[in-house]
């Protein structure tokens, strides 16, 4: 039990790793925004508006990466949850087990 424990705190990190760099981009898209004005040069426009669509790309990818870790994340959950469910299973069993052979 203690890998998937550690997996899920890996993910985690790796989450907030991810989140902070969508943030960065964004802010940065925020900023190549700020600068396109009526009287930018259509060379330095055209730069701008490049930055800003390779900046949404990484967000976009990003944001898949943070997907595929949170879906890695639930099944590790969820076999977690079997193995634990399993595991009460059988020490249940193992209880009425003993206990019928107390009573007989």
């Amino acid at each position: 039990m203690g890998v998937p424990e550690r997996e899920l705190e890996e993910n985690e990190a790796k989450l907030d790793n991810i989140l902070h760099k969508i943030i960065e981009a964004s802010r940065q898209v925020q900023e190549l925004r700020s600068t396109i004005t009526p009287n930018t040069p259509a060379g330095t426009r055209a730069q701008c508006l490049d930055e800003i669509n390779t900046l949404a790309q990484i967000i976009e990818n990003l944001a898949i990466l943070a997907d595929d870790i949170d879906i890695k994340d639930e099944q590790l959950t969820e076999e977690s949850e079997k193995e634990i469910k399993q595991t009460l299973d059988d020490a249940i069993t193992r209880i009425l087990t003993v206990r019928t052979r107390v009573t007989n």
